[in-house]
């Protein structure tokens, strides 16, 4: 039986992948964030431009990695049952993990080296002393990879010991229980940071983003079990976009 394409997901992949360019295009020039390289001096006070950039990042940083995340939650499930868990795990840390080893071993240092370290020493020793000896690790736009191999390995582990392939319908869930899942989520991120606070955590991933990552994987993984996607209804997608540009035109300027 030949697989329906979900087009509808391909131009959501699309316009994320958009974001994710126009986000760190804004950290580059001005906004509030961590990238390899920024175009602006840093300045005294805050300017317009700069208050727009990181109102646009902040925004979009709560939720366009989110949903890669659910996406990829989502699409978890059914290549798991093609392939078993053995297939899977392998191309798992073939898609992965060598993109993964090259750029933290390969195109990590290098931008790094032009970026910071060119004018201080050779590459050969930088690399020797930063590299070899694991004193810098470089994860960069990589840590998306790192993240959801662990993920990955995570869910073999949960298929193994503690779920079945059977796949049921079920209504996606009420607005309600949407709206306790934000509060939710937002009191845990708000704790974790308190430990974690934005900018830190562990070979390139920060803790403070993860409790919406984690949720939004495991969502969408359920997401497919439950045929969610398939019995979203039409008043549930008008009124949470409701409160969307009720957000928008409260919040953001014009």
């Amino acid at each position: 039986m030949e697989k329906k394409r979900l087009y509808y997901l391909d131009h959501l992949r699309v316009i994320l992948t958009v974001l994710v360019l126009i986000h760190h295009t804004a950290i580059t020039y001005g906004a509030d964030g961590s990238w390899v390289y920024e175009d602006v001096e840093p300045t005294k006070g805050l300017s317009v431009t700069v208050i727009i950039l990181t109102l646009f990042t902040a925004i979009n940083q709560s939720f366009f990695m989110g949903l890669f995340f659910f996406l990829s939650g989502y699409f978890t499930p059914p290549s798991f049952e093609q392939k078993g868990a053995g297939v899977f795990l392998k191309d798992r840390l073939i898609r992965l993990g060598i993109p993964l080893i090259f750029y933290t071993f390969i195109i990590g240092p290098f931008i790094q080296y032009i970026v910071r370290f060119r004018n201080e020493c050779s590459f050969g020793r930088y690399y020797r002393k930063e590299i070899l000896t694991f004193h810098s690790i470089n994860i960069g736009p990589l840590w998306f990879v790192e993240a959801l191999l662990i993920f990955s390995i995570l869910y073999i582990m949960y298929r193994k010991f503690f779920s079945s392939s059977h796949r049921t319908t079920r209504s996606f869930p009420s607005n309600r229980s949407l709206f306790y899942t934000a509060v939710g989520l937002g009191v845990s991120a708000f704790f974790i940071r308190l430990f974690w606070p934005t900018g830190e955590g562990l070979l390139g991933l920060q803790f403070g983003y993860f409790p919406s990552y984690i949720l939004l994987f495991i969502a969408g993984t359920i997401a497919y079990k439950q045929n969610w996607l398939e019995q979203l209804w039409k008043e549930t997608v008008k009124r949470w976009g409701w409160i969307a540009n009720t957000y928008a035109n409260k919040w953001l300027p014009h």
